[in-house]
């Protein structure tokens, strides 16, 4: 059996197929999401390479960058 709290999800977002980088953590409902899966963390492809956040930190830096908290 597999626990997904030890799972981690990387974000690359790709223009015409090509990887560009992520701005901060900004979509709630996708936040939302990965914080209610139980995902041990998230990463984004940023300018500084790739980035880790924790699933609540994910969230958490979410809400206040969409100006939620």
């Amino acid at each position: 059996s597999s626990n997904i709290s030890e799972c981690e999800m990387i974000h690359v977002k790709s223009i015409d197929g090509k990887p560009v980088f992520s701005e901060k953590p900004s979509c709630w409902q996708c936040s939302k999401l990965i914080l209610a899966s139980g995902l041990k963390s998230m990463w984004l492809y940023q300018a500084e390479g790739f980035v880790e956040y924790s699933a609540i930190d994910f969230h958490e830096k979410t809400l206040i960058n969409c100006g939620l908290k």
